[in-house]
């Protein structure tokens, strides 16, 4: 009962929540369907985490004035993670792989969204320090 409290005290937030769960589903599903047909492809990737991300950003209502990337084809974005907005917005923007926790791959769709997106994990716990 309490849970439905806060879902209708919060419609908006539960709509967008249900929008993000959905479309994250909708791009895996269709980019796995395309890896098992055509292959992984770079043009997979940038479609994947466009999608993505515009769409959850243009939901949420998020503007964002982009600026020109650099001229050199591989450089390392590093956003700083002040929320989860970045994610989306790097993935909207740049044709970006992620690096990512391992932990991850337990999430529903988390394992296969990743493969689809050419990410990478990393498992903290095997970092070693010199």
């Amino acid at each position: 009962m309490k849970i439905l409290r806060i879902i209708f005290q919060f419609p908006l937030a539960f709509i967008r929540l249900i929008f993000i769960v959905f479309m994250s589903a909708y791009v895996v599903a269709v980019g796995w369907i395309w890896m098992k047909i055509f292959g992984f492809s770079k043009r997979l990737q940038k479609w994947v985490m466009q999608t993505w991300g515009k769409s959850i950003l243009f939901f949420c209502g998020i503007r964002i004035e982009r600026n020109d990337l650099p001229a050199i084809k591989n450089f390392i974005l590093m956003p700083n993670h002040r929320s989860y907005i970045d994610i989306f917005i790097v993935a909207a923007l740049t044709p970006a792989a992620m690096v990512s926790k391992a932990e991850i791959k337990n999430w529903p769709l988390g394992k296969l969204g990743i493969k689809v997106t050419n990410s990478i994990f990393v498992d903290r716990s095997e970092l070693k320090f010199d």
